[in-house]
């Protein structure tokens, strides 16, 4: 009912209308933009965590070197760009 008043009126708002709308606009920017600064810290934080967990399993693959099968060792292999191979058989 009081929208249907205010759209039938033919004054103006008041500048307190305009000053409480305005900071109701800021107050909702300034959390939007706090909620994104939070979301990319949640991200930063986790990337790095995820990255220490990959090198830490990485470097567990890399010290044990050999292992052994009841059919013969399996040795794993480290390219140069990151990457393993597996040879099965001989320990050579």
């Amino acid at each position: 009912m009081i929208i249907l008043k205010k759209l039938k009126s033919k004054i103006g708002e008041s500048i307190i209308e305009t000053l409480i709308s305005t900071l109701i606009a800021a107050l909702s920017m300034v959390m939007f933009a706090s909620m994104v600064i939070a979301s990319k810290n949640i991200v930063t934080e986790s990337d790095t965590k995820l990255r220490a967990y990959y090198s830490g399993s990485s470097n567990l693959i890399s010290k044990t070197n050999v292992y052994t099968q009841t059919n013969g060792p399996i040795n794993i292999h480290v390219n140069e760009n990151g990457t393993y191979y597996y040879e099965y058989g001989s320990t050579s």
